[in-house]
């Protein structure tokens, strides 16, 4: 039986799928399914997203600079625009109110 073509999702498309379960509370039974896709792939998804969600709070300064051809070269778990997505899926754009001690 000949294997089935791998498909390929953008960064866009992963975490769209990552925040219909997050926020919308969706079994991960359900959106695999729904998009022919291994739970197991989903987690490692989900996983590579929080692990590098820390860019969308490190400031401009020390985030490195992605030059247009060193981007081709970067791991691919690693996504320069992070923080951007990040936004997308957090509620409000990602905006969070400070929190201020006692």
């Amino acid at each position: 039986m000949p294997r089935k073509a791998r498909r390929s999702y953008s960064a866009t498309d992963k975490v769209a799928i990552l925040r219909h379960h997050l926020l919308d509370h969706v079994p991960v039974s359900d959106i695999c399914d729904q998009h022919q896709i291994q739970p197991t792939l989903f987690y490692r998804w989900q996983r590579q997203f929080f692990e590098n969600g820390t860019a969308a709070f490190s400031s401009p300064s020390s985030r490195p600079d992605v030059s247009p051809l060193g981007a081709e070269n970067a791991a691919p778990d690693i996504c320069p625009r992070g923080p951007r997505l990040l936004a997308r899926v957090l509620p409000g754009g990602g905006a969070t109110a400070s929190r201020r001690g006692p």
